[in-house]
């Protein structure tokens, strides 16, 4: 059997590390003797001859055993499992600083409860199915485990066998909670994606000699339970190929208990935050990705944020020099799918009217869900046209108004939602770009310290948004 293309890949996993970091230049390295090196030396490690060298001091500087399953089976690269141990501490680290040295907290509306569209929660099916059959749907993608749906996979390799530990040992595990999209009839993963994943890649067969490796063997014969003579011995340090039968044939007929969910995406919304768990709490933008991923508008705005870090992903030049710009000035609050929740921040507060930034953009995700092609690619040049005019208006675009200010997104919104209104006002012949210019350098600095010395809750944002395109409208002229 092939390796799946939901289990996220080595290439994939590196390149979120190295836009994370910024080492190499922050570009992708072309060996991964290279990539390991220059980690070892950002993390204050003195660098060794060899990739496996250096992974294995930055694994243990985390604080993570080395295991020979961070190898792959050249016996000299690191695998996919080291890199996960690096990714989940980089995540960690920038949500335990974002939560302490944020300055800027924005103070959401309570969210408790299904909103009205949202409609009753109704559980369509339950039911029992085999291991077995699980993996059969993960491998023909009737059942989805995407990363971009989300969060990465998380779990480290002791949690990992542990889980197969369990279900050697026949005991229960707990249900899964899926969602059946209506219109592909495809099953996506609420609550159960890191016991899945789990599972799927213990069931993967070992490659050739040479070949990436994601599968991952059973604990050893040191840990309690599977020493000599206890009853889990014989299945010790196995790869599920190598199972003896009679564990495999346990294993295989495991019983999965599944709920699948039949409800609006509004109300998957609500339902994906009651399950929102792990050590680190997935946020707003990466609960919408989760919702939304399946629907035109998201693939529009994900591409665009350059949340594939992938340059081939960009539609075009136009699209790749906006994504790179919009990220190159994010710095820091670009990642866990910073670019995707602002451009959704901006087409929120351009469209509704009131709310909450969770509200107020998951209602204009609902506005737009079925949209046609002509007016996703609307929607895309709005945002382009947006975000270049306010780069050229604003000395101080998207940031705090000073020198190296750093990103900041109730300011940037206010700034694009403002230029986006006046461009259709010049587009009318009402107004000037040049007078438009003029009143903002002349009242934006004294406008925008007006804004940082107030709350930054939804209520003031809806004030100030409104008062600076009132502002900017001065500059019309009377009919």
């Amino acid at each position: 059997m092939e390796s799946v293309s939901t289990i996220v890949t080595s290439k994939d996993l590196m390149a979120q590390i190295v836009d994370v970091t910024k080492i190499c230049g922050g570009q992708m390295p072309k060996a991964v003797d290279d990539f390991w090196r220059e980690l070892a030396i950002s993390r204050k490690i003195k660098p060794q001859a060899t990739a496996l060298q250096n992974a294995r001091l930055v694994v243990e500087a985390l604080g993570e055993e080395w295991d020979e399953d961070y190898l792959d089976e050249d016996g000299r690269t690191p695998a996919l499992g080291a890199l996960e141990v690096v990714h989940a501490a980089l995540v960690q680290a920038l949500a335990s600083a974002g939560k302490a040295g944020d300055k800027e907290v924005e103070v959401e509306d309570e969210e408790g409860g299904f909103d009205s569209e949202g409609g009753p929660i109704k559980i369509g099916t339950t039911k029992e199915i085999s291991v077995e059959m699980a993996v059969k749907y993960i491998r023909e993608k009737h059942l989805i485990l995407n990363p971009e749906w989300q969060r990465n996979f998380v779990w480290k390799l002791r949690k990992q066998r542990a889980l197969i530990e369990s279900m050697l040992l026949e005991l229960p595990l707990p249900s899964l909670l899926l969602f059946r999209d209506k219109d592909s009839g495809k099953l996506f993963v609420i609550d159960g994606r890191q016991r899945l994943e789990t599972i799927n890649r213990f069931m993967q067969p070992k490659p050739p000699r040479g070949q990436p490796r994601i599968c991952f063997r059973t604990f050893s014969a040191k840990q309690e339970g599977w020493r000599p003579g206890q009853p889990l011995n014989s299945a010790a340090n196995k790869f599920y190929d190598t199972l003896p039968e009679k564990f495999k044939i346990i294993f295989d007929m495991t019983s999965l208990r599944i709920a699948i969910l039949e409800v609006s995406r509004a109300a998957l919304y609500q339902i994906f935050k009651r399950y929102n768990t792990g050590s680190v709490a997935l946020n707003a933008a990466e609960i919408r990705n989760a919702v939304y991923q399946a629907t035109d508008i998201h693939e529009m705005m994900f591409r665009l944020g350059g949340e594939y870090l992938d340059r081939k992903k960009y539609l075009d030049d136009a699209e790749r020099e906006v994504g790179e710009d919009l990220r190159g000035i994010m710095s820091g609050r670009k990642e866990r799918y910073g670019a995707y929740d602002f451009i959704g921040r901006f087409f929120a507060f351009a469209y509704q009217s009131t709310g909450s930034v969770a509200k107020a953009t998951n209602a204009f995700m609902e506005r737009e869900l079925r949209a046609d092609e002509d007016r996703i690619e609307e929607l895309r040049q709005e945002f382009i046209s947006a975000f270049r005019s306010t780069v050229q208006w604003y000395d101080y675009a998207l940031t705090e108004p000073k020198q190296n200010g750093l990103f900041h997104a109730f300011l940037a919104t206010i700034q694009m939602v403002a230029t986006r209104q006046m461009l259709l006002h010049i587009g009318a012949g009402k107004t000037s770009e040049e007078k438009i210019v003029e009143l903002i350098k002349r009242e934006w600095p004294a406008f925008a310290e007006t804004v940082l010395s107030e709350k930054q809750n939804s209520t003031n944002f809806w004030h100030f948004q409104r008062e600076w395109i009132a502002k900017l409208e001065k500059t019309m002229v009377a009919e």
